[in-house]
């Protein structure tokens, strides 16, 4: 390796242009998980009506689906904190609103239906980001897919 001293420190730079310096590692490092994963995923990526459709990815475990939990209460929870914060400024209330409608309209989300079977029900909260600043889009909607009910609950 080659250090070089600047100041007090030694300073690797080799290490400093290297990818893994970065945290980008090389495919060898992969895990048999995530390639399983990929490869479902280019497995069943379509292309419909002009947009790529692909399904929720699963664990390869039984019974992985049936262990989503409910969160039906952070949900609630989220979208009560979510309108209370933009519901100050109306502006953004209603280009919110719009945004959701319009994502409604072309089948992007869709409106839950309660089901009284056995089914399970998890719904993808979601929260807003104003950036006045912007010349094109000043606020957007951020779907958060990864969140958890508990820090042991799948997401």
């Amino acid at each position: 390796a080659s250090a070089t001293e600047i100041g007090d420190n030694s300073f690797d730079l080799q290490k400093f242009w290297s990818l893994e310096g970065i945290g980008i590692c090389p495919e060898a490092e992969v895990s048999n998980s995530d390639t399983a994963a990929m490869r479902e995923f280019q497995d069943k990526i379509q292309l419909i009506d002009g947009r790529y459709v692909v399904a929720w990815p699963w664990k390869d475990e039984p019974d992985a689906a049936n262990r989503l939990p409910e969160n039906y209460e952070l949900s609630v929870g989220r979208l009560k904190s979510l309108v209370r914060r933009i519901s100050q400024l109306p502006d953004v209330l209603q280009q919110y609103d719009k945004i959701i409608k319009d994502q409604l309209a072309a089948g992007i989300v869709e409106q839950v239906v309660t089901d009284s079977g056995d089914n399970i029900t998890h719904y993808v909260p979601h929260h807003c980001v104003v950036k006045s600043g912007n010349q094109t889009t000043k606020v957007r909607v951020v779907y958060d897919a990864s969140a958890k009910t508990k820090p042991e609950h799948p997401s």
